[in-house]
């Protein structure tokens, strides 16, 4: 039992960094993620008005509405 104590102690320090790093890249990945939506959100904001935004997100809701019952429709099972 001795003798497995280094590659014991050795995998959990690997596991342990590789948790570490893991955590790491996705916090900084939404990060980067919530900075890219804020810049974008900025950029259509500024180059939009209020009511074309407000029209595009009603129309992109109910477009997916209708593709989602478009498809929970073709998969429902006829005898």
């Amino acid at each position: 039992m001795r003798d497995r104590i280094p590659s014991f102690v050795g995998l959990g320090a690997g596991f342990l960094l590789w948790s570490l790093v893991i955590t790491g890249a996705s916090i900084l990945l939404n990060s980067v993620m919530e900075e890219k939506s804020n810049k974008i959100l900025e950029v259509l904001l500024s180059s939009a008005s209020a009511t074309e935004i407000l029209t595009g997100k009603v129309l992109g809701v109910a477009l997916l509405t209708l593709t989602v019952m478009a498809v929970w429709g073709g998969s429902a099972h006829r005898p």
